[in-house]
Parts: C-alpha cells; structure tokens; sequence
C-alpha cells in the first residue's frame, strides 16, 4: 500500500462540537429558605451557581442532586416525574413531555430541575462504579464531568426555524459548530488564570447560528461535500461557496430564509476576499420567523446575517475575535454589537455582578438575550444569558 502523502498526515482533526451538557450530576453549594407567601419553599443553589426553588426541607447542603438544565426536554413516558410538580406537558417533535425552563416564585427565579439521584438506577449505577473504583473524592469528581441526558431520553428543545428551504445534506464536518459554555459552568473562571485576560464582549443575539463557508476545489474539504444538483452556481473552476444551518447544508436553489440573508449581507462574493483560502464565517440569522422573534422583526422585513466568529478551516481553528472586526470592517460585513475589550477583573469579579451586567438593552432597542465573551489570543469563550430576557421568553 502507497504511504499517506506527508501533506495529509499533517492535516489535523476534524473539529469536535461543543457539546451542552442538559443533565448533570451536582453539589448543592447553599440553600436559602424563603418567607411569606413562599415559605413552603427553599432555593437551593447548585454547583456553578445555578439557583432552583425546591419544596422544603427535601435538600441539604453538600447532598447530591441530579440537575436538568433549562431547555431539557423530559419525555413524558418517563414516569419518574411529577407532571403536577413541574409544569403541563408540551408537544415536541411528536412526543410529549416536559420543557425546563425559567420560573418566578414571587422574587426568586427559579433555573433548572433538581432531582433526586436514587430515583434513576441507571445513574445511580454509574455512580456508585465510580466511586468504588476511583474512591469519593475522585469518583465524585469524575461523575460531575458526565452527561446523562442520553441515557434518560433528555432532549434538547429548540425552537424550530422555519424557511430552510432545501437540503443537500448535513452540513460539513470541517467546522466547529458555533457554541460555547454557560458561565455558570465555569467554576474555575473567576481565578487568577482568567481574571487578568482579556475579553472581547458582544451582545448575543437572539437568532439560529448559520455558517456561510468557501472551500477550494481539490481540496480534502471540497472532497467531503455532497453533490450539486446539475446548473448550480455555488461552484466555480476554483471553488465552492456554500450556506449551512446548524445542523444540514442548503442548497441555494431552495426557498431559504439563510441564503437570502448570506446574499443580503454579499457573503458569497466576499468571502472570497477574507484571506484564508479554506474559510467558515459563522453568526446569527435573525428575522419575522427566527425563533421567537423577539428582536421584533416586521413580517415579511427580510432576514439578515451577523457575524460572530470566522474560522480557519486549514488550521482548525477560530480566529482571534479582533481580527474578525477588522475584516467585517474592512469587507462591510454586519458584525454583532462590539460592548467593548476588557480584563476580566475590570468587568466583573463574580458571578452574580456578571449576570446583573448581563441584563441590558439590546441593538435593536429589545432586552437583550446577553453576553459572550472572547478571550483575545484564544479560543477559549463563554456566554452570560440574561436572566430578565429568560423569563421575558418564557425559557
């Protein structure tokens, strides 16, 4: 057999998703008992600093909970719930069940669903393996780092876009879905490594990520593509320019609300202009029937593109959130709103002042959905949701 050229050996990975975790085991790390009319309740905060209001006196400090996040979706074939406890059941891709989200009680947000482990053998399971072969304090440690949503026929509930138009497959491999994690999954952020790093923050907008992306023919990623239906003018002698939601790449014939806003804002000209001869330029589409349209679009206003990240697709990698502006500067794309560069430090020392500064008006004149952060030179971003925009959207 002819040895791999040395070209291709050198070609790294393909980009691993980020991965949301919907079903997790946690700590309980404090618990306030509420007063007056809600005094039949207590508000236990989970490890990174998700609160949620519990009847009381079912919870003590240090115990083990098992946390569902919100944007979980619980089959209600699952017995093991108590409908009448949680909220009325919803349809979801034809199955029916229970959608975590944001609740009041009176004052007190409520984020999330805590349950007791024991209830579920098969996490139970898992935990006790770890804890007899690592010991507590390893094992414990080890059963935080998992994700049982897949094991309970968890979901995540999305809502659905509408106008995707047609579909020429799923959408290539050789970007890294657009995503990062929820700050309150971040116990290590207000340390000495991050405190002293700069950021860049955005506003983040309430839409559905797409990616618009150029490939060069002949290359490996070019290989990976599905076919063109015949007289399709994605592709030229030298290269191929295609829209992908997040999930499925679409072709430009169909009637899609994605190529529309990519042609609005001249992305599949421009790209071409952006330097890397392999690029992904990734960012929001919004629009009258994006999500919930909460940026308070018009019907039949056209949908638009904003960028948020451009990524390197030879070298696997984002680039660094200033470059982005200057390129989308100097090509005339739509960027998100820019809040400004800081140290972490200078912005917010804590938790709880970085949710308050999360809360804000957003471009649009809407409260904002929130904040995402960039660390300059890295990779490395998470995201801050408002929690008054949660509970203006009922999630």
């Amino acid at each position: 057999m002819d040895p791999q050229p040395e070209a291709q050996r050198r070609q790294p990975p393909l980009p691993m998703a980020h991965q949301r975790k919907l079903v997790t085991i946690r700590p309980i790390t404090e618990l306030r008992h509420l007063k007056g009319g809600q005094k039949r309740f207590d508000i236990a905060t989970v490890r990174g600093g998700w609160n949620v209001v519990t009847r009381k006196g079912e919870w003590e400090v240090d115990e083990l909970a098992l946390y569902f996040e919100i944007d979980s979706f619980i089959p209600s074939k699952d017995g093991r719930f108590s409908w009448e406890d949680h909220g009325s059941m919803i349809e979801y891709q034809g199955e029916m069940g229970y959608h975590v989200r944001s609740k009041m009680y009176g004052k007190n947000i409520s984020q999330g669903l805590i349950l007791d482990i024991e209830q579920f053998p098969e996490v139970q399971e898992v935990l006790q393996g770890l804890l007899k072969e690592l010991g507590p304090a390893e094992g414990t440690r080890k059963a935080q780092e998992m994700a049982f949503e897949e094991i309970l026929g968890v979901k995540k509930w999305e809502i659905p876009v509408e106008a995707q138009g047609q579909v020429l497959g799923q959408a290539p491999p050789f970007f890294r879905r657009p995503g990062c994690e929820r700050v309150q999954n971040l116990p290590e952020l207000f340390t000495a490594k991050y405190l002293n790093a700069h950021f860049q923050v955005t506003e983040k907008v309430d839409g559905v990520s797409m990616t618009v992306y150029r490939v060069e023919k002949g290359s490996r990623w070019h290989a990976s593509l599905p076919a063109l239906p015949e007289g399709s003018m994605q592709e030229d002698e030298t290269s191929r320019v295609g829209v992908a939601s997040r999930t499925e790449d679409l072709d430009e014939k169909g009637d899609s609300a994605y190529w529309q806003a990519a042609r609005q804002a001249g992305l599949p000209a421009k790209i071409h202009k952006l330097g890397p001869r392999n690029v992904a330029v990734q960012g929001e589409l919004v629009g009258p029937t994006v999500r919930n349209n909460s940026l308070g679009f018009a019907p039949g206003e056209p949908h638009r593109f904003v960028v948020f990240q451009i990524y390197n697709i030879d070298a696997q990698r984002c680039m660094d959130p200033r470059k982005v502006v200057q390129l989308c500067e100097a090509h005339g794309l739509p960027h998100v709103p820019v809040v400004g560069r800081f140290r972490l430090r200078e912005f917010a020392a804590s938790l709880r002042e970085m949710l308050t500064k999360a809360d804000g008006v957003g471009f649009r004149g809407q409260t904002r959905e929130g904040l995402v952060f960039k660390m300059c030179g890295d990779e490395f971003a998470f995201k801050v949701i408002s929690n008054k925009w949660l509970l203006e959207q009922g999630e």
